[in-house]
């Protein structure tokens, strides 16, 4: 038998069998390839050598066959469709078998925690992307022959000097624009007194149930204000019961939490014997109390000024009618009194009429200024106010000192203003109508030296005070210095000997005003030095007039009459914002607040506040719920009350008006003749700087 014919006769490998030619059809293949898987599991496996062996010299094919074979289960099923031959084969192979192995878990459908949107909509079509055709058409529109491309081909030059050109301008170099927005009324917020003024009983009525407070209760709470009018009726301005005390001053602290103010009378003459108070309110306070101040400070006589210290916030002085001066600590609660001053010949004995403060450049400290109708201006240290530092006068002759001087007509002082750190002069308006500037540069040395004619010892104070007096009288007035001294037993010369010695008044203050400007008609009330701009000097007068002047000129750079549309009013107070260097401020006895902005209209306000119309409002905060003809009858109520009080109008007479510049920068306070403070929340517009704004103001008054 040929080898063919054994191989043909011998039973086919799986792999072989696959690969081998056979014309019987697929219903006979599988026949047969099942029962050789049959006879397959019947054998034992071949070892691993036999294994490796047997399959190295196989075909790729027949290793198929093979590694199917031993990794399929009894019930393995092979079924090939098509045809086959020795060489290839042309079929397809499915097979249908178990595995060993478990089913692998497939879910078709899972959650999940967020949903995938295969569909989604959007606002715009995608756009269809442009052929190389379409784009070549497109350009071949706009060639160089087009109109469009000739225009901007001639235009361009032009355009791009004319570009060039604005560059290099400076013709809107001091321009700042300014957006025009529609004004933002000011909101009025409280209506501030206490027990000792006649309004607070009208305030509490009208302001029942509010948040500041609790409910009114007629029947206790008139007991109680009859009660404090009838053992205060010397309390008064006129000599009528009921009066009360105006509101002669307002300060804002340094921090702008404590609004202080100074209650007396107004045109009170003569000595006086009444009364007077210092009262602090803290509107940061969570237990803030319109009619409840923080702390007050009673006074033998009526309190006219008040000041707060430029860097400690809890740091007030007060002036007396009678010439005390007062220092002041709110939030020593036990003791709030620190000192006082006295009342003697070389300090004053007239009603003090306006503090101020200055910066000592030899002490590198801040000093207090006052200023009276005795026509002395005083520097104190507010520890030592046994008696001033130092002092000048106000004469009608400008630099007149020694014997001159004491001929010379002193001036009653009516205002003052300094401008602080960044100016050594000092400002002062007249009860004539006359406007000074006085220089209050010291030149005398920190630690002077010791003469050699003085036998006593002398203090820093002593020495400096005797190097003020002119050269020609130094030895006399020291040798009578020292006689005093000796005659009191004293072991040396201090500040205080030396005006003990009863020195003239001429000699110890001299006469240091160098500038006069251009009169007021009547009394000058107020002055203030720009913060922003030292040159710059604010005035008011009973004629009606507010006045800008520069420092350096004898005659006001503008002039505006705030109450002619009202028939004119004496302008009481006027003051620049703290905040904003184009914002000017001021109120009359007609009860108007008037606020200018140079940088927006440098001829009329451009805003005018009445407290009188809002005396219960409170800008709608803490009201309570009333209808419309409970509010327009508690209006009219408060109308006729100060009509009857002697007010034109029905309104309310202002004598002072202060900016806040700290935290609340946006309050401003104003207080009235009846003894309320009114305050005021100012819109951004009025508050919040602008960007050049300081330097628009600076051109303005250049030019």
């Amino acid at each position: 038998m040929t080898e063919q014919q054994q191989e043909e006769m011998s039973p086919p490998s799986k792999g072989h069998r696959l690969d081998s030619n056979s014309n019987q059809s697929s219903s006979q293949n599988l026949e047969i390839y099942k029962e050789d898987y049959k006879n397959d599991n019947d054998v034992e496996p071949e070892s691993k050598d036999e294994l490796s062996t047997s399959t190295t010299s196989l075909p790729p094919s027949e290793l198929l066959g093979q590694a199917k074979s031993l990794f399929t289960s009894v019930d393995f099923a092979t079924i090939v469709v098509g045809e086959q031959n020795a060489q290839n084969f042309t079929g397809t192979l499915t097979s249908d078998f178990n595995c060993q192995c478990d089913d692998l878990l497939v879910e078709k459908d899972v959650g999940v925690q967020v949903v995938i949107s295969a569909d989604m909509s959007v606002q715009t079509d995608d756009p269809e992307p442009y052929t190389q055709s379409e784009f070549k058409e497109e350009n071949e529109e706009f060639d160089s022959s087009s109109s469009l491309s000739k225009f901007l081909s001639a235009v361009t030059p032009t355009m791009i000097e004319e570009l060039k050109a604005n560059i290099e301008s400076n013709a809107f170099d001091d321009y700042i624009f300014v957006e025009k927005t529609a004004k933002l009324p000011s909101v009025y917020l409280h209506s501030l007194t206490f027990p000792f003024s006649i309004m607070s009983k009208q305030i509490a009525k009208q302001n029942r149930a509010t948040k500041f407070g609790g409910d009114y209760d007629d029947d206790k709470d008139d007991d109680k204000f009859n009660a404090n009018a009838n053992a205060n009726a010397n309390l008064n301005d006129e000599g009528g019961v009921g009066k009360g005390l105006a509101v002669t001053d307002v300060a804002w602290s340094a921090g702008g939490s404590t609004l202080i103010a100074s209650y007396g009378g107004i045109n009170k003459t003569g000595w006086c014997d009444s009364k007077g108070f210092v009262v602090a309110w803290n509107l940061s306070d969570r237990k803030f109390d319109p009619l409840k101040p923080s702390s007050i400070i009673e006074w033998s006589s009526h309190v006219t000024c008040v000041a707060a210290h430029p860097e400690k916030p809890s740091i007030f002085c007060a002036g007396s009618f009678n010439g005390e001066i007062l220092v002041i600590d709110v939030n020593n609660t036990a003791s709030p009194l620190l000192a006082s001053s006295k009342i003697d010949d070389y300090f004053h004995r007239e009603p003090i009429k306006k503090l101020c403060w200055s910066f000592e450049v030899n002490d590198h400290d801040w000093q207090l200024n006052s200023v009276s109708g005795d026509g002395k201006i005083l520097w104190w240290q507010i520890e030592k106010m046994k008696c001033p530092t130092r002092g000048v006068r106000l004469t009608s002759k400008i630099g007149s000192s020694g014997s001159d001087g004491a001929s010379a007509c002193l001036v009653g002082g009516n205002a003052m203003a300094s401008g602080g750190k960044n100016n050594d002069q000092l400002y002062v308006g007249s009860e004539g109508g006359q406007l000074f500037r006085v220089a209050s540069r010291d030149f005398v040395p920190q630690k002077p030296p010791k003469a050699n004619d003085l036998e006593m010892k002398w203090s820093t104070s002593a020495l400096q005070a005797l190097l003020r007096v002119p050269a020609a009288q130094r030895e006399e007035i020291s040798r009578k210095i020292e006689r005093k001294a000796k005659k009191d037993k004293r072991r040396g010369v201090d500040l205080a000997a030396v005006y003990n010695a009863k020195v003239d008044a001429s000699v110890l203050f001299p006469n240091k005003t160098d500038f006069n400007y251009e009169n007021h008609i009547g009394p000058v009330n107020s002055l203030d030095i720009s913060p922003f701009h030292r040159k710059l000097l604010a005035s008011g007068g009973n004629d009606g007039e507010l006045r800008i002047y520069d420092s350096l000129g004898k005659s006001p750079v503008l002039t505006f009459e705030p109450g002619a549309e009202h028939g004119g009013g004496s302008i009481e107070s006027c003051m620049w914002s703290k905040t904003r260097p184009c914002v000017l401020g001021s109120c009359d006895d007609l009860g108007n607040v008037y606020l200018y902005d140079l940088q927006k209209d440098d001829c009329y306000p451009v805003a005018t506040l009445h407290p009188c119309e809002n005396v219960t409002a409170r800008g709608g905060e803490g009201k309570v719920e009333e209808s419309e003809e409970e509010e327009e009858e508690g209006k009219k109520a408060i109308a006729n009350f100060y009509l009857e009080n002697g007010s034109r109008r029905g309104s309310c007479r202002l004598h002072s008006l202060a900016f806040n510049d700290g935290k609340n920068r946006k309050l401003l306070a104003a207080g009235d003749h009846l003894g309320v403070v009114h305050i005021w929340r100012l819109p951004d517009e009025l508050s919040e700087v602008r960007r050049g704004e300081e330097e628009w103001l600076k051109v303005y008054f250049a030019s």
